[in-house]
């Protein structure tokens, strides 16, 4: 049935009577122009009525949009009478224009980093794009700078599910929130440091979307706490740090060929007599190393890594962990002897087995993983 047709402002009724008066919700929707073509039926029939004895077109072309059949046709044949009347009623006006473009990342979307004292970093960084959300992936070195970059699409249901999962890092690992200042930070540093040519234009994409960040959020807060008392007595138990597997420390490969030869060079000299020169002797070969390894940008980027780790243990409720790496890295973040820091050193002596291939085992720690054929333990690949 038409419900324009009954109303006493249907444009036959208001053509004969145009003197009917109007319901005080019909003169309200006609002043809310904006909501007309979304109005309940009956008074957008009345409304039709009411607008075409007024020679309202803009209302009648609204009302021809109207979702209602009956209506949306009373409103063209509306404006057929208007124009039959001589009366401009002009073209149907244009659909507003869809605005496509990719949006600003969404502040509310956190991003995510593996929490690991190590010399790379991963991480998950979620934009806004036009078919929702873009994923990206990042792996950063302290080292090389940029390590890879890939993206894809994902719903905001899916990237919830993979965050709760940790994103399938490996058991051991940790995934932590962090600021998306923070992470454009990581990113810009990252970049500037270096990396693959095809590497650095995928981040510096990502760059572009997420701005060069704020690079005073590089440091993690515990960086910013003042010494603490017991730092000499936490600084001397800091070695045990590598008891936990969120503490994943080698050096770079470059570094541990070094190592391997000039430990097979100690193994193999004819002047060292006995089983406790020989350990003298590699022990010095690896003094030699921690001290040529921990530059200044080296000490301060583990120092960072260890302060992270504080905080981390802090919030957990492990007060002794989070006291051990703040002095540790408060140590590696100050300028005293490296070889005074029990934690650099076993940096590098748990991976020390044997002098040679020949050679009796030295008295020093040492974490087995997988040997070399020059006695190293070899961090996994």
């Amino acid at each position: 049935m038409d419900a324009c047709a009954d109303s006493p402002y249907s444009p036959r009724a208001m053509t004969k009577s145009p003197e009917n008066a109007v319901p005080p919700a019909v003169e309200a929707l006609l002043a809310s122009a904006d909501s007309i073509a979304g109005s309940p039926p009956d008074l957008a029939a009345e409304a039709v009525g009411v607008a075409l004895a007024r020679g309202r077109h803009d209302l009648l072309w609204k009302l021809a949009e109207h979702p209602d059949r009956p209506i949306a046709k009373a409103a063209r044949r509306a404006l057929h009478l208007l124009r039959s009347r001589g009366v401009d009623v002009g073209e149907k006006p244009a659909p507003p224009p869809i605005v496509t473009g990719v949006a600003p990342p969404a502040a509310e979307e956190p991003c995510w980093s593996t929490l690991v004292a190590s010399s790379h970093r991963a991480m998950w960084i979620p934009v806004n794009s036009p078919l929702g959300l873009a994923l990206w992936y990042v792996v950063v070195s302290d080292e090389t700078g940029v390590v890879h970059v890939e993206s894809g699409e994902v719903s905001r249901n899916q990237l919830r599910r993979l965050a709760a999962s940790g994103f399938g890092t490996d058991a051991g690992l940790e995934t932590i929130e962090i600021p998306r200042a923070r992470a454009a930070a990581l990113v810009a540093e990252a970049i500037a440091r270096g990396g693959a040519p095809e590497m650095l234009f995928a981040a510096g994409e990502l760059a572009r979307e997420l701005g060069t960040g704020d690079p005073a959020l590089l440091a993690p807060p515990a960086a910013r706490a003042a010494p603490a008392d017991d730092d000499p007595v936490n600084l001397r138990a800091s070695a045990e740090l590598f008891d936990d597997p969120l503490v994943s420390l080698f050096p770079p490969d470059p570094v541990l060929r070094a190592l391997e030869m000039k430990l097979a060079e100690a193994g193999e000299s004819q002047l060292v007599m006995n089983e406790r020169q020989q350990s003298e002797r590699v022990g010095r070969v690896v003094d030699a190393a921690v001290e040529d390894f921990f530059t200044p940008a080296r000490r301060a980027a583990i120092a960072r890594r260890l302060f992270e780790l504080c905080d981390h243990w802090s919030a957990a409720g492990k007060p002794r962990p989070a006291a051990i790496a703040a002095a540790a890295a408060r140590h590696l973040a100050g300028t005293g002897p490296i070889l005074e820091n029990p934690f650099a050193r076993r940096m590098f002596a748990r991976l020390v087995v044997k002098a040679g291939p020949e050679s009796p085992q030295p008295e020093l720690e040492a974490t087995p993983e997988r040997l070399s054929p020059g006695g190293l333990v070899l961090p996994g690949r």
